[in-house]
């Protein structure tokens, strides 16, 4: 009796790599969406919340070419690290942009900047490298899976405090204090 469809484990791997590109594509679409509109309801104003998706998003290309740099191949297990990375960067910037709306005392929008990095920078920064210590163990290990998770990790902490302690509070001190 032979079956009407073969079947052989291969066929997984064929239908994972047939589908990850429309998978990504709307794991993109969603996170970036989601980031949005819940910066939107926390910041209660249109441009910061639209800003705080731009940064997310120049993280996450920025991350992509950390990837490429190191030689990691963008497969299911690199797409998982990815896909948390947009969850995981948007703190940092959120922190920093709501900080900058709870100060209402500065003068101008350098000392307001200012403010922010004394205030929720010292908490930003301290988040960001108690995450790099749990992670540090991985780079210990042969695992190319442990490996790439390490890399993702590092890429997302340094990247992340990089834009909310420097980039971020430049364009604070920058903009209109209306937004």
């Amino acid at each position: 009796e032979w079956p009407l469809f073969s079947h052989n484990n291969v066929y997984y791997v064929w239908e994972m790599y047939a589908v990850m590109l429309q998978e990504f594509i709307l794991m993109l679409c969603l996170g970036f969406g989601a980031i949005f509109v819940i910066s939107i309801f926390f910041l209660r104003r249109l441009l910061p919340a639209l800003f705080l998706t731009v940064v997310v998003g120049m993280i996450y290309v920025e991350l992509v070419g950390v990837l490429y740099v190191d030689g990691i191949p963008i497969n299911t297990l690199s797409l998982v690290g990815l896909t948390m990375s947009i969850g995981l960067v948007v703190d940092y910037n959120m922190h920093m942009i709501i900080s900058c709306f709870e100060i209402t005392e500065a003068e101008n929008n350098g000392a307001k900047a200012r403010q922010v990095l004394r205030t929720m920078g010292k908490c930003v920064a301290l988040g960001g490298f108690s995450t790099f210590l749990g992670v540090m163990p991985l780079s210990l290990s042969t695992s190319e899976v442990f490996h790439m998770f390490f890399i993702i990790y590092t890429g997302i902490v340094f990247l992340g405090i990089g834009h909310g302690l420097i980039f971020t509070p430049v364009i604070i001190s920058l903009v209109n204090e209306k937004t």
